[in-house]
């Protein structure tokens, strides 16, 4: 990092209170007031995200000291980790606009699979209504049939087998 990007940091002595550092950057990121100057004109974008790259930009450390798996602060890491996932809300109407729009889009869709999985189970089951109504015509049929003809034979002997 270069000295133009850390003029605006604080300066620590070198290897003290590095994770404190972090921990501050973190909190002025959150609370949307950077002390950067590059982070500052984010945040009055809308466009600050809370990441390795940006918590070690305002800390005025290197980002290797949080952002690798093994890194040697891993609380601070977890702690980015669990504020990245925070999505925040869209600050502009535009965003707004957006986010609802492409948010519209997503149900129509949802709604288009819906409509057409409720079509193809009513196909089926009129086939399986149809089936079953084949079957059960078929069923009577033998049973009249059965019943009409007199010259039915048993091909299973009725004598015991000791």
């Amino acid at each position: 990092m270069s000295k133009k990007n850390r003029k605006n940091v604080p300066v620590t002595k070198r290897g003290l209170n590095v994770a404190q550092d972090f921990d501050d950057a973190i909190e002025r990121l959150v609370l949307g007031n950077p002390l950067n100057a590059e982070l500052k004109q984010r945040a009055l974008e809308g466009k600050l995200k809370i990441n390795a790259s940006t918590v070690a930009q305002e800390a005025g450390h290197s980002r290797t000291l949080i952002a690798l798996n093994a890194c040697k602060f891993p609380l601070v890491r977890e702690k980015i980790l669990d504020l990245s996932k925070v999505v925040d809300a869209p600050s502009t109407s535009m965003a707004v606009m957006q986010k609802l729009r492409q948010e519209n889009r997503n149900l129509k869709s949802d709604l288009d699979k819906s409509r057409s999985l409720r079509l193809l189970d009513f196909y089926e089951k009129e086939d399986a209504l149809k089936d079953a109504r084949r079957w059960k015509d078929a069923y009577q049929r033998l049973m009249k049939t059965g019943r009409d003809s007199a010259k039915i034979v048993s091909l299973i002997s009725k004598k015991k087998v000791d």
